[in-house]
């Protein structure tokens, strides 16, 4: 009775992740669709919204499909980066603090400060943390607003 309770386990296991990546797969950047019309939700002056092309208006935002939205939509929501997805980006590729802080050009101390704040979100310049998700994205890895993802499949 174990082993078909762990079965279960491990099947649900499997299609959780399965079914995570494919909304992984589907997310990507407003530049990877040149020609689409997109609105930005809050991104114009005043907090509005602002539509016209992916490529210029989303540019760098992840692009969600339309569902009730006239245009497919991006948000201006700021990234909000915390130590469990720095963790879990980590993880993911299997960099150790010192290697993420040898690419970032930061010490130990900072990426062993941020990986301790757990879901809180991280307190430091904003140049630090710019330098730590840099370093991830060097070495394949990047924090989105859906959580982490690669960016290239990681060497062996």
């Amino acid at each position: 009775m174990k082993s078909v309770s762990r079965i279960l386990v491990h099947a649900s296991l499997v299609a959780v992740l399965v079914g995570s990546s494919s909304i992984a797969a589907l997310a990507a950047k407003g530049k990877d669709f040149p020609g689409t019309t997109c609105t930005c939700q809050g991104c114009a002056s005043g907090g509005g919204d602002t539509t016209g092309d992916c490529a210029s208006v989303c540019s760098d935002k992840t692009v969600y499909s339309k569902g009730s939205e006239p245009h497919d939509y991006c948000k201006a929501k700021a990234l909000t980066v915390n130590g469990s997805n720095l963790r879990a980006a980590m993880g993911l590729i299997g960099l150790t603090g010192a290697a993420l802080a040898r690419s970032s050009n930061v010490s130990p101390a900072t990426i062993n400060r941020f990986q301790a704040t757990g879901r809180k979100a991280l307190r430091a310049e904003p140049a630090t943390i710019e330098k730590v998700t840099k370093g991830l994205e060097a070495n394949g890895v990047q924090i989105t607003e859906d959580g982490v993802s690669l960016i290239q499949k990681p060497l062996p």
